[in-house]
């Protein structure tokens, strides 16, 4: 019976980040998707690719990262910060998140400048 455990908590964590990983990239693109679809449905009518949604997901990526190299951009979005690092609950959630994060920047803060 030991062995059963082991076997399913070693599967578990074999499966469980692959599993996290898809499903959170689903939702990513069921999201902006919805979102791109929002935002264009005036414009284009009832034109739609598919995939457009991933296209302006991406796009708007790209601009936050460029607007993060400015200083005074991030200055701002330390501001914003203030109240996630001062809640208790919300304390510890973000600030996992947040290191989580910065482990797989790119680099220091010499990249941003």
């Amino acid at each position: 019976m030991k062995r059963i455990y082991k076997y399913f908590f070693r599967g578990l964590v074999t499966v469980l980040p692959i599993a996290l990983t898809v499903y959170l990239l689903f939702m990513f693109l069921a999201w902006t998707e919805s979102v791109a679809l929002w935002i264009l449905r005036p414009i284009i009518g009832g034109f739609y690719v598919p995939g457009l949604g991933l296209f302006f997901g991406v796009l708007i990526i790209l601009g936050i990262g460029a607007l993060m190299s400015k200083s005074h951009v991030r200055e701002a979005l330390a501001f914003i910060e203030l109240p996630f690092t001062r809640l208790p609950v919300v304390k510890s959630i973000y600030s996992s998140l947040k290191s989580f994060s910065d482990y797989f920047s790119p680099g220091s803060k010499q990249d941003a400048q």
